[in-house]
């Protein structure tokens, strides 16, 4: 039992580990034209990296940008360009054995910019009806005298 626990823990340090190198080493990627010039432009950041457990899948989850159009552009050429990165991490040797890298919009991330647009458009909406009830008064005030 005990050492089933020892593992465990020895393997959720590994895995942390390798989540902060293969982090390290796609963030430094996307800031560079070396896997296609289209990367760079896009400005695209990580939030976080996850190896599977097993090693078979590495999850690279990007921002979103707040833009659906700029989003769905991000998504193509991460997709497109998802091989190309896991080439050059192999041929950097940033480890031993790269699993497959799979690009996934952060859906927290997505929600939180979500939430703050609609918050965004309450504001401007609150603003309007603020606008219409002053002029409304201005006009009743300027009726009565």
């Amino acid at each position: 039992m005990k050492q089933q626990k020892a593992e465990k823990k020895e393997n959720n340090i590994r895995i942390k580990t390798l989540n902060v190198i293969l982090y390290d080493a796609l963030t430094s990627l996307l800031g560079t034209s070396e896997v296609s010039d289209e990367v760079p432009e896009l400005c695209i950041e990580l939030s976080k990296v996850s190896v599977s457990a097993d090693f078979s899948v590495c999850r690279a989850y990007w921002l979103s940008s707040g833009s659906k159009d700029t989003d769905a552009e991000i998504e193509k050429v991460l997709q497109k360009y998802a091989p190309r990165f896991r080439h050059l991490m192999i041929s950097h040797h940033v480890l031993g054995n790269v699993p497959p890298v799979v690009f996934v919009r952060d859906k927290e991330d997505a929600k939180r910019q979500e939430v703050e647009d609609l918050f965004t458009l309450l504001q401007s909406e609150e603003d309007k009806v603020s606008s219409v009830k002053t002029d409304v008064s201005r006009y009743l005030l300027h009726k009565l005298l």
